[in-house]
């Protein structure tokens, strides 16, 4: 009965056009919207990590480069024959008071490898078995 007429079909036709094309470009915007969201967030995602990348990076440059002063300091002291190693402990304790990030500092030598008295400091805490020298310095805890 609703479809008897020749306008009855054209009106329902159309009423039935208009919905498919109302949920077709609804399902085109939400499409959009979904990649465009997508899109921002990943390149969000991808800013936050290369910046905390790069903090990484400056941190570990820092810690990088307190070593390799670390290793020119004792060096240079052991090529003038100055080495001691109260000395050392003391070069190990200045540079960590100049680095807040670094918790510890330690450098390890083979026996009688730093100055050959290892034998001298049988039992010292800045000692390893067999004496080898291993001065740690460490933060104290506050």
């Amino acid at each position: 009965m609703l479809f008897k007429s020749a306008t009855s079909r054209n009106i329902f036709s159309t009423v039935a056009l208009g919905v498919v094309t109302t949920i077709g470009v609804a399902a085109t915007v939400v499409g959009i919207s979904y990649g465009a969201i997508r899109g921002a967030g990943i390149d969000k995602m991808q800013t936050a990590a290369s910046e905390a990348a790069a903090e990484v990076n400056r941190t570990l440059s820092v810690a990088h480069e307190m070593v390799a002063g670390l290793d020119y300091s004792v060096s240079a002291l052991r090529q003038q024959g100055i080495a001691d190693r109260e000395l050392v402990m003391a070069v190990l304790t200045k540079t960590l008071e100049g680095f807040p990030g670094a918790i510890g500092l330690s450098t390890g030598w083979e026996p009688n490898a730093f100055d050959g008295k290892d034998s001298e400091f049988v039992g010292n805490p800045s000692t390893i078995r067999p004496a080898a020298l291993c001065p740690t310095s460490i933060v104290p805890a506050a």
